[in-house]
């Protein structure tokens, strides 16, 4: 998990410049400053917790999937906020709470607290996400729905399994619901 909050600090600072002459309001850029503070916090929670327990970050293998997408769609900050937060992030979403559960189990309630403050941030993350992708391709005339199951066709490559709990949401919050796929 430290690895996905490290690498989503980088991210944010590359798309907000890419933006700054586009067509975005300046709430896309607060909210993206938002994010990058949280996700910082994040990793200071999860690195804290790794040295409390005399580890450190980098110590554990850690899947690369988010990084990866992220690179797979450097070309096109629509194409990366369709998938990074709305996929990949959104994932996480899905679960968090059978890891929290089990730490519960375990009874691991520093690391379970911890996980309840990034899994609750994270559903903004994913909703801040869904707004930005949904400004992108309102400005470019398509439809949101069919550009983004253009776009999971595309680059997911048979490779995302359904049904997909999708976090789709605007400022209001979110509503989880099963695409299927």
């Amino acid at each position: 998990m430290p690895l996905h909050i490290l690498n989503s600090m980088p991210l944010i600072w590359r798309w907000m410049p890419s933006t700054v002459f586009g067509n975005m309001p300046i709430e896309y850029y607060g909210d993206w400053l938002k994010v990058a503070a949280e996700e910082a916090y994040h990793f200071s929670l999860l690195r804290d917790y790794l040295q409390q327990h005399g580890h450190d970050y980098g110590d554990f293998p850690a899947h690369q999937s988010l990084w990866e997408m992220a690179q797979r769609t450097a070309h096109d900050v629509m194409v990366r906020m369709a998938l990074v937060p709305r996929v990949m992030e959104a994932r996480g979403l899905d679960v968090t709470p059978g890891l929290i559960k089990k730490l519960q189990h375990a009874k691991d309630n520093e690391l379970v607290a911890r996980l309840e403050i990034i899994h609750r941030d994270e559903i903004g993350h994913v909703a801040i996400g869904s707004n930005g992708f949904a400004i992108f391709a309102s400005n470019a005339n398509w439809h949101a729905r069919s550009t983004f199951r253009q776009l999971v066709d595309e680059y997911m490559k048979g490779s995302l399994k359904g049904p997909l709990m999708m976090w789709c949401g605007c400022r209001r919050g979110l509503v989880k619901r099963s695409w299927r796929i």
